[in-house]
């Protein structure tokens, strides 16, 4: 993307172009996991807190059980 734009007048700016291209959905899923922790981990313990709180919510169990999975995961 960058490079079609600037063009890579040498070499060593290709590499730094090719390693930047490679690099961004790496960032990107990691920018992504840091916001669902900041933002979604209070929710879910809400949420999930136990199955009685989860079906009365209309939760499903696989649900719960993904969601229990997932503030272990993100502690």
């Amino acid at each position: 993307m960058l490079k079609a734009h600037y063009g890579a007048a040498d070499p060593a700016s290709a590499e730094l172009l090719r390693r930047s291209e490679e690099k961004r959905e790496e960032r990107t899923k990691e920018r992504l996991q840091a916001y669902y922790k900041k933002n979604f981990k209070d929710y879910f313990d809400v949420e999930a807190v136990d199955d009685v709180t989860a079906r009365a919510r209309g939760i499903k169990p696989e649900t719960t059980a993904a969601i229990k999975r997932w503030m272990e995961e993100n502690k």
